[in-house]
């Protein structure tokens, strides 16, 4: 009886571990083996049904590494191959992984590990945060209320140390604080809490205040559809540019999604991936037609996918085409296809998804030779790229990370896809293409540098201006100097303040300006003498007109003082007019009523006296109309000052004057000459503005038209006073 019950208890174990309710496991992480926690243990305390049904735990599976079966401890089976993204999606971004040799987990040394540098400010791989920082409610919204939680200096957690913990609060005390939503008995619309997935209803406060009870909220009907999941993207963790924005391959509910990564246009830099050519500036439409760019490849690389800037309003198939040839122009024959039966309609960058060669390999791009990147379509559409002319704009050929272009290609009755293409078929045209070639470097944002070298500086208005870096590197002018009363100059390889200042007396000189006595002093911030106000003597009951008081000087005077006042007394140049006359003379514009008693001209007769008329005209503009209101003819010999005196010629503010004379051939003069704008020379009624001369047989009448002063200054004196 005693072996018959061992008996018993030894069949119902076989039965028991004959069960086939065996447990398997999925692929497990990159660690050897996975802890089991307590919780996962048997209940010895729990009764065995009669069905016997009970699951065993993996752990005490006797598990046999290459049966084919994944049981117990077993991450694999033998021969067992996996994609490393499906380890771990963080850490690989490509290759795949064989099961170990034990079974026990996967061998990831075929993997292609995400590359991490910690403290680049890129999070990347299994690295949690780098150089950023978060709000401490995002980080633990049950622990903290406020702060912000900075990352550690091994990128793997964040210091919590500035984190302000939630308070104590109290359920009912009327005060919402702590982890409190709401009070007691608070209503809230339920639309309020949530505009996206609620229409109407009110909602109360919960017992604990931790939420709003929604039960009474009416929830919007969202319709009934199915939804398919469609990759975007090939490569994992891959970007491109768009725009601004770096967008990044990235896993989003179980697809391949681009999504935004940053938008350089934050840092004022642009996007700039390396691997897109042309632009929209010029399209056609054209049909049964081939049309793409010719590359040279500079580096060997990896072309997973390529798009081009089409506007298929049809939504035709397409045929994306790759072209290679050992020579630039030799024949260019098929590398691979793919034909998108289902493109899409409308402009954008239509793409090829993952084109592959014959073989089912993956595009190589080998260094030294010559490929050729299009599309072909059947109906007409239009296709945008960048053109030239070669004669006014000539072809500029654009880089990409493998290569350059080489131009563009547009060929007729290629529809279905032609064997081969002659490489002389080049024209002037680049086509907007962008290449997916597995970069994954986030840092593609590249400086709009407005300066080339550093600390180099120029002059901009008044301020010089220095080359600078900002924290990205990216060179831009600063403001550095201002020169305020001096002059900004650029001098051999630098800018520098320059003190430019042109004394325009001699010191302790006086002179009249007008009615008004002035003083040459010492500029305080320039150092430069100038002619400063002193006295007016016009507010003098009894000394109201100024005057000269000898060469140097002036002072107020009881009687109109008559004064010498030199127009280009340091005029060098003679001037002999051996074959015409002229009339020559000095325009002025005054500015006070004066009277003039004389004016004379330094001129010479070298071959013996000769009469001179000499005249002075007036009129109400620089140019125009004019009449005559003095006249005199002077004998004119040798070398010196000549003209009428004792005149008594009234002259009247806001006035123009023209002293001149009539020259028969022969006679000579000295003059001196502005450059692009006269020369002007103050007067005790105002200024000399310019010169007159032209050649005239005869003396011009007493009401004549003249056309304006030009750029010289005839040697002369005018003596006058104001009235």
């Amino acid at each position: 009886m005693k072996y018959f019950i061992i008996f018993l208890a030894v069949v119902f174990f076989i039965t028991g571990c004959d069960s086939s309710s065996i447990k398997t496991t999925k692929p497990k992480s990159d660690s050897d083996t996975e802890s089991v926690s307590d919780s996962d243990t048997s209940d010895e305390d729990a009764e065995l049904n009669d069905s016997n049904d009970s699951e065993i735990p993996d752990e005490f599976v006797d598990a046999v590494c290459g049966d084919g079966k994944v049981e117990g401890a077993e991450a694999c089976e033998k021969d067992d191959v996996i994609n490393c993204v499906e380890i771990n999606e963080k850490l690989y971004n490509g290759g795949k992984a064989k099961c170990k040799s034990d079974c026990t987990g996967w061998d990831t040394e075929t993997c292609d590990t995400v590359p991490m540098t910690c403290g680049n400010s890129e999070i990347e791989g299994i690295e949690v945060c780098d150089s950023n920082s978060i709000d401490c409610n995002t980080l633990n919204s049950d622990k903290y209320e406020s702060g912000t939680a900075f990352c550690n200096l091994t990128c793997d957690g964040w210091d919590e140390s500035l984190c302000v913990e939630y308070v104590e609060s109290t359920c009912g005390d009327d005060k919402v604080e702590g982890k409190e939503v709401c009070e007691k008995d608070e209503v809230k619309n339920c639309v309020d809490i949530d505009s996206g997935k609620y229409e109407s209803g009110k909602a109360k406060c919960l017992e604990d205040c931790t939420g709003w009870d929604t039960e009474t909220c009416v929830e919007i009907e969202m319709p009934d559809e199915d939804i398919i999941c469609t990759d975007e993207c090939l490569k994992k963790d891959t970007v491109q540019c768009e725009g601004d924005k770096v967008m990044k391959c990235s896993l989003v509910s179980g697809c391949l999604k681009w999504v935004e990564n940053k938008d350089c246009s934050d840092t004022g830099r642009f996007c700039a991936d390396g691997d897109t050519i042309g632009s929209d500036s010029a399209s056609n439409q054209r049909e049964k037609v081939y049309k793409g760019t010719f590359i040279q490849a500079s580096s060997n690389a990896t072309v997973y996918e390529f798009s081009m800037d089409l506007d298929n309003t049809t939504g035709q198939p397409l045929v994306f085409a790759i072209y290679v040839s050992d020579t630039s122009d030799g024949d260019y024959t098929v590398l691979a296809t793919r034909v998108v039966d289902e493109p899409g309609t409308g402009r954008k960058m239509y793409s090829s998804g993952p084109i592959k060669t014959g073989a089912g390999e993956n595009v190589t791009i080998t260094s030294g030779k010559f490929y050729i990147f299009g599309v072909a379509w059947d109906s007409s559409m239009t296709s945008y790229y960048s053109t030239y002319d070669g004669i006014f704009t000539q072809y500029k050929s654009e880089t990409v990370s493998f290569g350059t272009t080489l131009g563009g290609t547009a060929l007729e009755n290629s529809y279905p896809l032609l064997t081969s293409i002659s490489g002389t078929n080049k024209g002037l045209s680049t086509y907007r293409t962008k290449f997916n070639t597995g970069a994954t470097s986030t840092e593609i944002c590249q400086c709009n540098n407005t300066c080339f070298a550093q600390n180099a500086t120029q002059c901009n208005a008044n301020w010089i201006e220095e080359c600078r870096a900002d924290t990205y590197g990216c060179l831009d002018w600063y403001q550095d100097t201002d020169c305020d009363w001096k002059d900004c100059e650029f001098i051999t390889d630098h800018a520098e303040c320059v003190n430019n200042c042109v004394s325009e007396c001699t010191l302790n000189n006086k002179q009249c300006n007008g009615n008004s006595v002035e003083k040459c002093t010492t500029n305080a911030v320039n150092g430069c003498t100038e002619w400063t106000f002193e006295t007016d003597c016009s507010i003098s009951m009894i000394t109201p007109y100024c005057g000269k008081d000898g060469e140097t000087s002036a002072k107020c005077y009881d009687t109109p003082q008559s004064s010498l006042e030199y127009i280009a007394s340091e005029a060098s140049t003679f001037y002999n007019s051996n074959t015409s006359s002229y009339f020559k003379g000095m325009y002025v514009l005054a500015s006070q009523n004066a009277v003039v008693t004389d004016f004379k001209i330094h001129l010479q007769s070298p071959s013996g006296a000769i009469d001179v008329p000499f005249a002075v005209y007036e009129g109400s503009a620089e140019s125009g109309s004019f009449t005559r209101v003095y006249r005199s003819v002077i004998s004119v010999g040798a070398n010196g000052y000549y003209g009428p005196t004792g005149m008594n010629l009234q002259i009247t503010s806001g006035k123009y004057y023209l002293f001149g004379f009539y020259m028969p051939a022969g006679t000579g003069f000295y003059y001196t000459s502005g450059s692009s704008t006269a020369i002007e020379y103050p007067l005790k009624f105002g200024k000399s503005i310019g010169n007159e001369s032209f050649s005239t047989a005869t003396e011009p009448t007493a009401s004549y038209t003249f056309d304006g002063p030009y750029t010289s200054s005839y040697r002369m004196y005018i003596n006058s006073y104001l009235n």
